[in-house]
């Protein structure tokens, strides 16, 4: 089948071990929460849907790829502009 390869071409490293879905978040959150407070909100928006995108869990959650979404509307629109709205979205996340 197209896109399949043998096993022989399948990676000798097991797969990563990834953190709970909870704790996972709460990361991704503070380090989000660091780039607000240093004015860099641009790239905690940018980074936090990217690690939310990588996370097995996270990024198979209809919920919160549907809450991805509204936030990149939303910056769009001219909103999340503020530490303040950035910030309360990203504690919205649960």
């Amino acid at each position: 089948m197209i896109g399949l390869q043998p096993d022989s071409a399948q990676p000798s490293n097991p797969p990563k071990k990834w953190p709970p879905r909870v704790e996972y978040l709460e990361t991704a959150k503070r380090r989000a929460i660091d780039l607000i407070r240093a004015g860099e909100l641009t790239e905690a928006f940018g980074q936090f849907c990217a690690e939310l995108a990588i996370h097995p869990e996270l990024r198979s959650e209809m919920a919160t790829l549907g809450r991805i979404v509204d936030g990149m509307r939303a910056r769009s629109m001219g909103k999340l502009r503020t530490r303040e709205e950035l910030s309360r979205w990203l504690h919205s996340f649960t």
